[in-house]
Formats: C-alpha cells, sequence, structure tokens
C-alpha cells in the first residue's frame, strides 16, 4: 500500500470534479480526441468504465490460496494488455449513442462517489484473471492515475487548458518519480508537465522520457 484510503479517495475526488467541469464543455462526442484513434466518445467511455469502482470491486473476499498482488505489478500486468483495452474501449463507444455515453458517465460519476462513502480499508480487490488480489488503496490509486492522466487527454480534446486536481496529480507524479528513480530533467518541476512528459503525451529532450506511451 502506497497511500491512505483518505489520500486516494480525495485525489479521486477532486479529480473527478475536473473531468465532469470538462465533460459539460463537449459539443461533439464523435470528433476526434488528443488520443490516436479514439474519439472524444471513446475517450470518455474508457473514462467510465474505470468510474464503475463498485462493479469492478464486486467481487469475493480472497481465497486462502491468492495472495496480495502490489500496484506496480497491478499497473505492469494492466499495461500488457493495451491492445485489447483500446479495441473494448473502441467497441464501448460503437455500441452506444451519445445520450447513452453521456447517461452512463453521469452514472459512474454517482456510483462513484456512493462507492466511496461506503467503503472502508478492509476491502480487498480479487482480480480473477490472475488468481490475485489488490488492497482498497492500490486499487483506488489506479483509479487516480486513470482520471488524470485521461482527464489531460480530455481538456486537451476539447481544447481547454483545465489543470487537474493537484492532490491528484501530485499522487500520480509521485508515482513517476518513483519509477524514474532520478531528479527529473529540466523544466518539468511542474507535476503536470512531468505527468505529460513521462507518459509520452509530451515530447521531451531527455532520452530516458517517456517512461510509459
Amino acid at each position: 500500500m502506497l497511500y491512505s484510503l483518505d489520500e486516494t479517495s480525495e485525489a479521486f475526488l477532486q479529480q473527478l470534479k475536473v473531468v465532469e467541469s470538462d465533460f459539460g464543455a463537449i459539443t461533439d462526442l464523435s470528433a476526434p480526441s488528443a488520443l490516436p484513434h479514439w474519439s472524444i466518445g471513446a475517450l470518455i467511455g474508457h473514462i467510465t468504465i474505470s468510474l464503475n469502482l463498485s462493479k469492478l470491486s464486486n467481487a469475493s473476499q480472497p481465497k486462502k490460496h491468492q495472495t496480495q498482488i502490489s500496484f506496480r505489478e497491478w499497473m505492469r500486468r494492466t499495461s500488457e494488455f493495451s491492445n485489447e483495452i483500446n479495441l473494448m474501449t473502441q467497441g464501448y463507444a460503437k455500441k452506444r449513442s451519445d445520450l447513452d455515453i453521456t447517461d452512463q458517465f453521469v452514472e459512474g460519476t454517482q456510483e462513484a462517489r456512493q462507492f466511496l462513502e461506503m467503503v472502508d480499508d478492509s476491502a480487498k480487490i480479487v482480480l480473477p484473471a490472475w488468481d490475485v488480489w489488490l488492497s482498497i488503496e492500490d486499487f483506488l490509486l489506479g483509479r487516480v492515475v486513470e482520471l488524470t492522466c485521461h482527464g489531460i487527454d480530455l481538456s486537451r480534446s476539447i481544447g481547454r487548458s483545465t489543470r487537474p486536481a493537484p492532490a491528484a496529480a501530485s499522487l500520480v507524479a509521485k508515482l513517476l518519480d518513483a519509477d524514474f528513480g532520478s531528479t527529473r530533467p529540466d523544466g518539468l518541476d511542474d507535476d503536470v508537465l512531468w505527468i505529460c512528459a513521462s507518459t509520452g503525451r509530451d515530447s521531451h529532450e531527455d532520452n530516458r522520457l517517456p517512461l510509459f506511451q
């Protein structure tokens, strides 16, 4: 566990408000997003999927043979399924009308808030595909990463200069600091600039970047 449930919950809720603000400014869900091959509707669909906290975590308590997985190992394994995630995201948008995408995003935000009001740090998230479990704190931290990075994508997609919530950007930036293992390159002291450069959203002259794409 890298952060407490209170820390991850607060960062998630703050960033959710930022994303909701940009969502309200969308005029065309069929327009291209800042991400290759994704429409803005597909991006919203992807965000909505990650908002379904209660559905994602609706699993039984771990069985005796199931062991705990770390946050970073979970992220590493998830990255191996990028092609499948891409296809799922595009399929989500193609199967739904603009009204469906809008309604389901709003429902997702409501369900996420309700989930966080009820959950406590005893919760464990079973990942059946790998027969392991994850702490609720690490699970929610992963949602903060998703919501922060794709919140940046959404802002860029609709031509707004919205910045992620400071609490969320700080958590994500610190995770990237740990992965980088060195002082940030010149010009990247700002957490948002660091997130964008290290995840390939912006280019940087340092050949150690991006860390992820």
